[in-house]
């Protein structure tokens, strides 16, 4: 039962967390998934503004990797 519901929540956030990564590269305004306080502009804060696409780009990809090793 625990492991159905993991992979509810990877299946309904990876998705989510890469249109954001999507929209925050196109628009140049990244949000931190998971942190509501966090919003970096690209031409301000460009140091910010990719560690915070390498946090998101790094959750969708663990939930990608842990779904395919689930085997779901």
């Amino acid at each position: 039962m625990k492991d159905v519901i993991v992979a509810a929540i990877l299946l309904i956030g990876a998705p989510l967390v890469g249109r954001e990564l999507v929209h925050g590269l196109r628009t140049g305004i990244m949000k931190a998934v998971g942190v509501p306080y966090a919003t970096y502009n690209r031409a301000r804060q460009p140091f910010l503004f990719w560690l915070a696409a390498a946090y998101n780009g790094a959750i969708c990809t663990g939930s990608i990797v842990l779904l395919i090793v689930k085997g779901l």
